[in-house]
């Protein structure tokens, strides 16, 4: 396989900036929200929600710019801080019907550094991104009774968090 990553940055890169905001159904995903809550409480099974986090805006690591593609749309490429301010509008929604029908949410969004470190574009995790991202969604499900206590051993390859 072979991807096209560099051609998706050099198109952002050459694509003019616009202070134009980004459109954000909030109602829509609301209303998905709450559907998945009902599919999951007929059906049986434990829901828990996770916000969606990004590099944009990142205040820890400015070169974290320089690897997104995932700006540009329709001609032009949205400002990082209108896209982070889209998505944490995102977020900000998951939070609130979490808190008012008592799904329990893991905010990824709030726990993971903006950081090349963790991802290597807008929001595709590195190796340390994933296995951050698993073990504190793994903790945040056993210190929330959403499934039973294990061993930290077994959460992890043996390593001590």
């Amino acid at each position: 396989l072979k991807s096209d990553y560099g051609r998706k940055i050099a198109l952002q890169q050459s694509t003019p900036e616009t202070d134009a905001t980004v459109r954000v159904d909030v109602t829509s995903y609301r209303h998905n929200l709450r559907s998945m809550i009902g599919m999951a409480r007929a059906n049986r099974f434990e829901l828990v929600f996770m916000t969606q986090p990004s590099t944009w805006n990142s205040g820890v690591d400015p070169g974290a710019r320089d690897r997104h593609w995932m700006r540009v749309y329709d001609g032009v490429v949205y400002r990082e801080d209108t896209m982070d301010a889209a998505l944490e509008q995102l977020n900000d929604v998951m939070r609130t019907v979490a808190a008012e029908d008592s799904v329990p949410l893991y905010d990824l969004a709030r726990a993971l550094p903006k950081s090349l470190e963790f991802f290597y574009d807008d929001c595709h995790f590195t190796r340390a991104g994933a296995l951050a991202t698993g073990r504190g969604l793994a903790h945040f499900l056993m210190e929330n009774a959403v499934v039973p206590a294990v061993s930290a051993t077994s959460i992890g390859g043996g390593e001590q968090n």
